[in-house]
C-alpha cells in the first residue's frame, strides 16, 4: 500500500510525503526545489516527484493521495471572512491568492493520476502528524495556527489504537496565529515569515499592557482578533521595513509573547486536568514558537513534550497520509519521528560532479576532522551532509556552523553570512548526553524547538549562542539520530573544551535551506562562509 500525503495548495509551506506499507519513506517541502521561500499556495509537484523517485515508484503505483485539508463547505467562508478582516479587504486577501487557491486543488487534474483522492480535516492532520510520530502511547494533543478550514486550533487526546479524540476547536476569531501575524506586520516584518523575528525581538522588551491591552478571553486566554485589529489600527503606527527598531517595538513584541505563553500554559493545564496525563504533542505553525514551548516545558505538570519538526502546514501532508493508512488498515502506522532527515541525499559521485561543474577547488577529507579543526580556528563552516531536513530548522545536515565561544560570531554570522538583523539569536547544537550539563531544562529537544536557560557556568563560555534573556534554542543531537554530526560536536569539544557548536540554517536571508550540492556551492560563494565541507570534500575560498 503506497499512500502519498500532500499539503493543500491553499497553504503555505506545501510538502509531500510517502508512506509505503506503514513506513515513512520520504518527506520534503516544495520550497527546497522551487527555491521560493515557503512556496505559498503551490502544488507540491517537485516534492511529489522526489517522493516517487526515492521509493522507485511510478504515479500509477500510488493507491491513495491524502490531502491535508477538508473539502470546502460553508465553514470555509467564515475562515475567509476572518482572514480578509485581518488583511483589511477582500481584494487584499485575494492579492495573496487566498481565494483562487481554494479552487486550485479541486480542479487540478494532476491529482487524478495518483490513485484515490481523500481529504482530511486540517487540524486533525496537524494533530495526527504530532501524536503518532511522537512515539507516546497516550498524549494530549494541541494544534495552533493562523487558520485551517473551520478552526485555528484544536485540543485533543490520543490513546494508542484509537482514533484521535477532539475535545474542542478554537474559532478563527480567537487565533493565536492570526494575532501573531498581525503584530508581526505592525512591527515591519513579513507575516508568514517574520514571526520568528517577533519572538526573538520579544526578549529585548518589557511587558506593557498599556501598549497592547489584554483582550484575551478566559479560560484559555485566547485573543479577540477583532478587538486587537481595531486597537492596533487606531493606536499603533506600522513600522516601515527600514525604520529603526525602537523600545516600544520591543515592548510590543514582549507583551504579545507574554500573552501567548500564558495562554499555551492554560490550554495545557486544562488538558492535563481533563485527561490526568502530562504528555503533550504539539503541531501547527504556532508550535514553532520555541519560547512558548520552553515556557510550557518548565511546567511541573508536563512529563513529556513532543513538537512536530514540520509543525507548519507542510506537516499536514504527513498527518493526512497517516490518517489514510489507518482508514485502510484499521491501525496506526508503526514509526516514530526520531529524526527529521527525510529529504534528498546525494552520492559522492554527484557531489564531485557538482564541484567540478562549479570549477571549485576541492580536496578529499575526513569530514568530521576537517570541520572540527576549521571551527576551532574560528572559521565559519558550511556543512552539507546526508539527507536534508524537513521543517524550518537546520539540524546538522544543511547547516552553517561556527565557534559559539567567540562572542563576535553572533554579529559575524548574522551580518556577513546570513545578511540579516544582527540582533537575531543563533542556536547551539549539543550532544544529547551533555544537554543537561549545559542547560537548565527538563526536556531536551532534538528539533531545536524548545527554548532553554543556559546554566550560569556556560553563559560566558558560549556567548554567541546565548540570547539576551539568558536562554538558547538548543538542539540535542543523539548518535542514533545523526551519528556524523554527533561525532563532529564531540571532536570540537575535544579540541576546544566547548560542548556545543553554533548552528544556523544553510541559506541566506529570504531563501530556503540549500537542498542540493549545487545550492550549497552557490551559497558558499555568495556568503561569508570560509570553508565548505560537503560530503567527504572540503572547499576553501582562499584556495582560489
Amino acid at each position: 500500500m503506497h499512500i502519498l500525503g500532500v499539503t493543500h495548495p491553499i497553504s503555505w509551506n506545501p510538502a509531500a510525503c510517502l508512506i509505503s506499507d506503514g513506513q515513512l519513506v520520504a518527506f520534503a517541502e516544495e520550497e527546497r526545489f522551487t527555491r521560493l521561500k515557503h512556496a505559498p499556495h503551490a502544488y507540491p509537484a517537485r516534492a511529489i516527484a522526489y517522493c516517487l523517485e526515492k521509493a522507485g515508484l511510478e504515479p500509477d503505483d500510488i493507491n491513495i493521495t491524502a490531502i491535508g485539508f477538508d473539502k470546502p463547505n460553508a465553514q470555509h467562508a467564515r475562515a475567509a471572512e476572518a482572514r480578509s478582516y485581518i488583511d483589511g479587504t477582500l481584494a487584499e486577501a485575494d492579492q495573496f491568492g487566498f481565494f483562487t487557491s481554494l479552487a486550485l486543488i479541486y480542479g487540478d487534474t494532476h491529482l487524478d493520476t495518483y490513485g484515490e483522492r481523500r481529504y482530511y480535516d486540517h487540524h486533525l492532520c496537524h494533530a495526527t502528524s504530532a501524536a503518532i510520530p511522537s512515539g507516546m502511547d497516550r498524549t494530549n494533543v494541541i494544534t495552533l495556527d493562523g487558520w485551517g478550514g473551520r478552526a485555528s486550533g484544536s485540543l485533543g487526546w490520543y490513546d494508542r489504537d484509537r482514533p484521535i479524540q477532539t475535545f474542542a476547536e478554537i474559532d478563527t476569531y480567537r487565533s493565536w496565529g492570526m494575532l501573531y501575524e498581525l503584530v508581526t506586520e505592525y512591527l515591519g516584518f513579513r507575516c508568514h515569515s517574520g514571526e520568528g523575528k517577533t519572538m526573538g525581538l520579544a526578549s529585548y522588551g518589557r511587558v506593557d499592557r498599556d501598549l497592547l491591552p489584554d483582550f484575551c478571553e478566559p479560560p484559555f486566554g485566547l485573543p479577540d482578533i477583532k478587538r486587537y485589529e481595531i486597537f492596533l489600527r487606531g493606536h499603533i503606527a506600522r513600522r516601515r521595513q527600514n525604520d529603526a527598531i525602537e523600545d516600544w517595538h520591543r515592548d510590543l513584541a514582549a507583551t504579545l509573547q507574554s500573552y501567548y505563553e500564558l495562554s499555551i500554559v492554560n490550554i495545557a493545564r486544562f488538558l492535563c486536568d481533563k485527561t490526568h496525563c502530562g504528555n503533550f504533542a504539539l503541531a501547527g505553525g504556532v508550535a514553532l514558537n520555541c519560547s512558548g514551548n520552553g515556557r510550557l516545558a518548565q511546567q511541573d505538570f508536563v512529563d513529556a513534550l513532543f513538537i512536530q519538526p514540520a509543525s507548519h502546514d507542510g506537516g499536514t501532508a504527513l498527518g493526512a497520509a497517516i490518517l489514510a493508512h489507518r482508514d485502510v488498515t484499521g491501525h496506526w502506522p508503526e514509526f516514530g519521528f526520531h529524526h527529521a532527515y527525510w529529504g534528498p541525499d546525494f552520492t559522492p559521485t554527484q557531489v564531485r560532479a557538482a564541484l567540478d561543474f562549479a570549477k571549485a577547488p576541492y580536496d578529499r577529507c575526513d569530514s568530521v576532522e576537517a570541520a572540527a579543526q576549521a571551527l576551532a580556528r574560528n572559521e565559519i563552516v558550511g556543512w552539507f551532509q546526508g539527507a536534508s531536513e524537513v521543517g524550518p530548522r537546520a539540524l546538522g545536515n544543511r547547516s552553517i556552523l561556527a565557534n559559539p565561544g567567540v562572542a563576535a560570531n553572533l554579529h559575524r554570522v548574522n551580518a556577513h553570512v546570513k545578511r540579516r538583523e544582527t540582533w537575531r539569536p543563533l542556536a547551539p547544537s549539543v550532544r544529547a548526553e551533555r544537554f543537561h550539563d549545559v542547560f537548565d531544562a527538563p526536556h531536551a529537544s532534538p528539533f531545536m524547538l524548545v527554548a532553554a536557560h543556559v546554566k550560569a557556568a556556560w553563559k560566558a563560555r558560549l556567548p554567541a549562542v546565548v540570547h539576551v534573556d539568558g536562554s538558547a534554542r538548543p538542539q540535542a543531537v543523539s548518535a542514533h539520530a545523526n551519528a556524523l554530526y554527533h561525532r563532529l560536536i564531540d571532536r570540537f569539544e575535544q579540541l576546544t573544551g566547548l560542548p556545543a557548536v553554533l548552528n544556523t540554517s544553510f541559506n541566506l536571508d529570504d531563501e530556503p535551506l540549500v537542498n542540493t550540492p549545487e545550492h550549497a556551492i552557490a551559497t558558499f560563494y555568495r556568503s561569508g562562509i570560509d570553508t565548505l565541507v560537503i560530503g567527504d570534500f572540503i572547499v576553501r575560498k582562499q584556495a582560489q
